[in-house]
């Protein structure tokens, strides 16, 4: 008995002393930011542009990388071309000068380009020679037939005329950048024995605020 109760004295401060660092390290705190601690200011992310400095540069239809920043203007839609070509050939067959001047600008040109395949010169309104037109000829007679058929047009972008190779049409000298030639083959050229078209019409057609218009039409042809 006298030895056990040795044994088990000598134990107790064994225990105690292992078990006294493990009481201090529960005691310790931990430290860590908490949401309180966080700054109260609104946060920004970093590198983002809140508002754009001057104006944007002037708008052009082409840029080059010396340029830096440039505003480019959206491509012309090709669809839009056909379209105005389109009611160009409608209002002809109807005789319909209204109709007609919906789809020339204003002061929208003819030329013939026998010796002027760029539409150089002065020209003469299209308006007047197509009513002069009206009054010679019949073109609500042109029958069931299309004149022209929308799957053989041609369309080119000046980028497309530069250079000019093979059966291209040359660039009218009034072509801007937006604008679009458009070429159609004439497939009912006559009515009877009045040859009323030429064996194709060219069109300059531009975008304006109103929606595309004609500005030029180039066509072999003379009223004889």
């Amino acid at each position: 008995m006298r030895r056990l109760v040795v044994v088990v004295l000598l134990a107790a401060p064994l225990a105690g002393a292992v078990i006294a660092p493990s009481a201090c390290t529960l005691q310790r705190s931990a430290t860590f930011a908490t949401a309180s601690a966080l700054p109260s200011v609104p946060r920004r992310p970093d590198g983002v542009a809140v508002d754009l400095q001057g104006t944007p540069p002037p708008t052009v239809a082409r840029g080059k990388t010396s340029s830096g920043w440039v505003t480019l203007l959206e491509p012309a839609d090709a669809s839009g071309a056909v379209s105005a070509v389109r009611a160009f050939f409608e209002a002809v067959s109807r005789e319909d000068g209204a109709g007609l001047r919906e789809v020339l600008t204003r002061d929208a040109l003819w030329f013939a380009p026998s010796g002027n395949p760029t539409g150089a010169g002065a020209g003469s309104p299209a308006e007047q020679v197509w009513d002069r037109r009206f009054g010679k000829f019949d073109y609500r007679a042109t029958g069931p037939e299309p004149v022209y058929r929308e799957t053989s047009m041609e369309l080119y972008a000046p980028r497309d005329l530069q250079d000019v190779e093979g059966e291209r049409p040359a660039r009218p000298v009034m072509m801007e950048e937006q604008d679009l030639l458009v070429r159609v083959p004439i497939e009912v050229r006559k009515v009877g024995q009045d040859r009323v078209f030429g064996d194709e019409i060219l069109f300059l057609v531009r975008r304006t605020a109103e929606g595309f218009r004609v500005r030029v039409v180039i066509e072999d042809f003379q009223a004889y």
